[in-house]
């Protein structure tokens, strides 16, 4: 299920055949997509777990990697936002340990505004209350900012 929807739309899936109403997320087909395995993924690489990252790579590749960017920062901080990208992403077959180290430990990130850089408490409470704003490079980010012993 999609991160976008809200709690009473949850709610009223899980409770849409014993109320007999509308179903809001009816139709929503999300198997085979992901928003949050990448960044997962990227952590375990930035750990080194070398072996671990290869036992799942095969099924990381069949996944769609879902992600939205804002077109700018400050709408990072947007409830909705009409104004961004949304992506897909398919990983190769095969990638060098080298490579996926380097962009597990890249964590530049144009999305979350200058000024709230110097809250990253708030950035990990705004990524809770709201999935769909924790991308892979927020979440490199954050844990740069809070696991500097893994550089």
């Amino acid at each position: 299920m999609s991160p976008y929807y809200g709690f009473e739309d949850v709610r009223r899936h899980d409770l849409s055949g014993l109320l007999r109403a509308l179903d809001p997320v009816e139709d929503d087909d999300s198997s085979g997509s992901s928003w949050f395995a990448l960044p997962l993924f990227q952590l375990l690489a930035r750990a080194n777990l070398k072996s671990v990252c290869q036992e799942h790579w095969p099924s990381l590749t069949t996944l769609s990697l879902l992600t939205f960017a804002p077109n700018e920062a400050w709408q990072y901080c947007l409830f909705r936002n009409d104004g961004g990208t949304e992506r897909s992403q398919v990983l190769p077959l095969s990638e060098s340990w080298p490579a996926v180290v380097a962009l597990s430990r890249d964590d530049s990130t144009r999305e979350i505004p200058q000024r709230l850089r110097a809250y990253p408490e708030m950035v990990m409470l705004w990524t809770l209350l709201y999935p769909y704003r924790c991308t892979p490079e927020v979440i490199r980010w954050l844990s740069r900012v809070y696991w500097r012993s893994w550089y």
